[in-house]
């Protein structure tokens, strides 16, 4: 509203001219869309790496721990600590009684001998004490879960006086159909055997 300088009367402006300057309606829309863009592409980037944050360990369970190995096999034969010897002509005779002290019987394949300084040679094995007539080879012997027997080895010896001379005893069985061995010490010397021409004691 102006006055007029001729008539004084005041003058109420209408139309465009009235408005002032404004922005075409094409920008506006133009503008709206931008920022409409531009928010829905950061919501959308915001969401992803929130999404993507640190990956989740499996869950554990509370009985799960390391791994326990299963304890060792037993062995089913072992020395009772009875031993004997004794001399065939040339040659020597030793035996171990053993026993078997698990729940399932034992089924002997084969018996040999460790011998650490040599010095003997194995002849022969058998499942019977020292000097026994009847004994007979070991192989195929069932010696049933608590019983105890006699293996005894042969041998030719090779030097003058084995007093010396260490022997083990090791025995092949089967238990419960799987293959297993006995590593069965007999003497750690010969100290204590009867041998012509060789001290005792």
């Amino acid at each position: 509203m102006s006055a007029d300088p001729a008539s004084g009367a005041d003058i109420i402006e209408s139309g465009a001219a009235a408005r002032g300057p404004s922005w075409p309606r094409s920008a506006l829309a133009w503008a709206v869309t931008v920022a409409l863009v531009v928010g829905g592409a950061a919501g959308y980037l915001l969401g992803v790496r929130h999404a993507r944050g640190p990956a989740a360990s499996p869950p554990v369970s509370p009985s799960a721990g390391p791994a326990v190995p299963a304890p060792p096999r037993q062995p089913a034969l072992a020395a009772t600590g009875n031993r004997c010897a004794i001399q065939l002509g040339n040659r020597l005779q030793l035996g171990v009684e053993v026993a078997n002290g698990t729940t399932a019987a034992a089924v002997i394949d084969r018996v040999t001998v460790d011998l650490p300084l040599n010095g003997l040679r194995q002849v022969d094995a058998a499942w019977g004490a020292c000097g026994q007539l009847t004994a007979v080879p070991p192989r195929g012997h069932r010696l049933e879960a608590g019983a105890s027997g006699w293996l005894t080895v042969t041998f030719d010896v090779l030097v003058p006086c084995p007093t010396a001379l260490p022997v083990g005893f090791v025995v092949q069985y089967e238990r419960g159909g799987r293959p297993d061995r006995a590593e069965v010490w007999g003497f750690s010397d010969l100290s204590e055997v009867s041998y012509s021409g060789c001290p005792t004691g």
